[in-house]
């Protein structure tokens, strides 16, 4: 699957694609919505991530709603730092600071709980988790590529 993990204004992705048994590429499995800042990572299966990604940075978090995930989980983070998660055509929001979603969301949301940054948490899901891997992609709300070494 994947592990997408976002904290303090900054979302963290794995980039591996896996079919179940062995890692098979990369890709990248977060986007940002230039007009409004909004940042979006998907987790799940290939086609359902890649099209929610290129529907989002059309446009945006509003019209997000009529675009169905079956087989996917989004999660979108706001420029104000509303987080939301995203299953099936409905969009939840989460009333915490940092989420994470995927295969390796929980090793990632516990390295946040101990203070890892986003990214930091994402690299330490990929060590753990066998369906997360390197390179470790981020950006941020103003669209800059947040450093991942």
């Amino acid at each position: 699957m994947t592990t997408v993990a976002y904290k303090n204004g900054v979302m963290a992705a794995d980039s591996a694609i896996t079919d179940g048994v062995m890692r098979g590429g990369k890709l990248w499995k977060i986007t940002r919505h230039d007009a409004s800042g909004a940042l979006l990572g998907v987790a799940g299966k290939v086609t359902e991530v890649v099209d929610y990604l290129n529907y989002f940075r059309r446009y945006g978090v509003t019209k997000s709603k009529k675009f169905s995930l079956a087989e996917s989980t989004g999660l979108i983070a706001t420029v104000e730092g509303t987080v939301m998660l995203v299953e099936a055509s409905t969009i939840y929001p989460i009333e915490e600071e940092y989420f994470a979603i995927g295969s390796g969301a929980a090793m990632a949301m516990t390295a946040m709980r101990c203070g890892c940054s986003a990214i930091i948490a994402v690299k330490i899901a990929c060590e753990l988790d066998l369906f997360s891997g390197p390179p470790v992609r981020a950006l941020t709300h103003s669209g800059d590529r947040a450093c991942t070494e």
